[in-house]
């Protein structure tokens, strides 16, 4: 295990000359925090939108949903909760859908991406009354059902299933079965204190354990950082060889874990979607290797 200690002086002037994107870094190692700077006038009490971050904690709801019976498992069928949505003209494959399909972004539904991080399809669904009815109708691309490709639709169904089956909105889910336990409230808009994400992070670190109390089963959090497929993520968390996992955001937001070294290291960033670069290059090439 390498000592993050040693070139934090070098990792800091480094974010600060070269990361104009990022407003904050907290970094723990062997549960102990050991570095925490602001960037061009953040404070440590801002909130910020991580963006796609909430990603990995819809999976960590999921993981908590099954724990607790609201959902049998990673292979109930999706409309099992959303039988509403099934219709004449429906494509045949969403009757193959599973959970296991949308944590891992293997659906197949069609999901158009241009330059710049743009998403046509999904911006357009977005008009609609109904995003989920608007999902369900897309035609089903890749029948193989294990090709990977990255969308926000898995996390609006998703999102959509945790409510119809524990009878709660994500927001009261969270609050009663997840952030409650970490010492502070989740108000729904995505928002996050820098210290806030690094107690999700930790509680990843120590296998869903935070406290002395095991909120996520370790069993979840082990199967959230396998590389399914090959395709470099697993359940809602993007994964590397090393072992390193990681949710992040468009614009640089992120909550890493890095099992190795026995370490998190989050950053606050600005909501952009082109022209950034995410601190982990500056947490590799500074502090790891």
């Amino acid at each position: 295990m390498k000592d993050l200690c040693r070139n934090l002086k070098e990792f800091d002037n480094a974010i600060a000359a070269a990361y104009p994107n990022v407003y904050s870094v907290m970094i723990y190692q062997n549960n102990k925090q050991i570095f925490e700077n602001y960037y061009r006038k953040a404070k440590p009490n801002d909130r910020r939108i991580i963006m796609s971050c909430n990603k990995s904690i819809l999976s960590a709801l999921a993981g908590i949903a099954i724990n607790k019976g609201y959902i049998k498992g990673i292979d109930q069928h999706i409309l099992d909760f959303l039988p509403e949505y099934l219709h004449a003209g429906s494509d045949p494959n969403i009757l193959r859908l599973r959970i296991k399909h949308l944590l891992t972004m293997t659906t197949g539904f069609y999901y158009q991406r241009l330059a710049a991080d743009s998403q046509p399809v999904y911006v357009r669904g977005e008009s609609y009354d109904d995003m989920i009815q608007y999902i369900l109708d897309l035609p089903i691309k890749n029948p193989d059902l294990t090709t990977f490709t990255y969308s926000n639709f898995e996390y609006d169904l998703l999102h959509a299933i945790i409510e119809k089956a524990s009878d709660m909105t994500v927001v009261e889910f969270a609050n009663k079965y997840l952030f409650s336990q970490l010492g502070f409230d989740y108000i729904g808009n995505t928002e996050y204190t820098t210290h806030e994400m690094a107690v999700f992070g930790l509680l990843y670190l120590n296998n869903g354990n935070y406290n002395g109390q095991q909120i996520i089963s370790k069993d979840w959090v082990e199967k959230s950082q396998m590389n399914n497929n090959g395709s470099g993520y697993g359940y809602m968390w993007w994964v590397k060889s090393d072992g390193t996992y990681m949710a992040s955001g468009s614009g640089g937001a992120m909550i890493m874990i890095i099992p190795n070294e026995n370490a998190v290291v989050v950053s606050q960033t600005k909501n952009l979607k082109t022209n950034w670069k995410s601190p982990h290059h500056a947490v590799n090439e500074y502090l790891i290797l």
